[in-house]
């Protein structure tokens, strides 16, 4: 199955996936870093970075939902492509408990991703908020 996956490379500030897109595929980084962000009503928001040896995109292959952040390179960075047809070919021969697990724990973790979102939204508008009285001259 080794000859099936194929090494990608991207240049810094190389969108590799889409927030809101179908996933086709996730990546494993082997030389590199990429940062992972959302877009909201607000701004983009940075959830974390992936270094060598990570991988991204997985949520995508395991349960055939829009991508729910972006990924772009934050310098040089070579991906080794593991694409939807392959990682449905390996999911096909693990234990159904096994697939049952995966699918219940990205599920969990979509579920808190928006439960963040929602609650960074209203710390941004609370923040705001607190800002904007600050700023505001108040009358005497």
């Amino acid at each position: 199955m080794v000859d099936v996956f194929s090494a990608k490379s991207f240049g810094p500030d190389s969108v590799i996936i889409r927030q809101g897109e179908r996933g086709t595929s996730a990546y494993l980084i082997e030389h590199g870093e990429v940062e992972v962000y959302r877009t909201t009503d607000d701004g983009v928001v940075v959830l974390g970075k992936v270094g060598a040896g990570g991988i991204f995109g997985e949520m995508a292959l395991v349960d055939d939902q829009p991508r729910m952040a972006s990924v772009r390179a934050t310098r040089k960075t070579t991906c080794v492509e593991i694409t939807d047809k392959v990682f449905q070919a390996v999911m096909a021969k693990a234990d159904p408990i096994l697939r049952g697990l995966i699918l219940a724990y990205v599920r969990n973790l979509r579920a808190m991703g928006n439960r963040v979102s929602e609650m960074d939204a209203i710390k941004l508008v609370h923040l705001h908020d607190q800002i904007a009285n600050h700023l505001t001259p108040r009358k005497t």
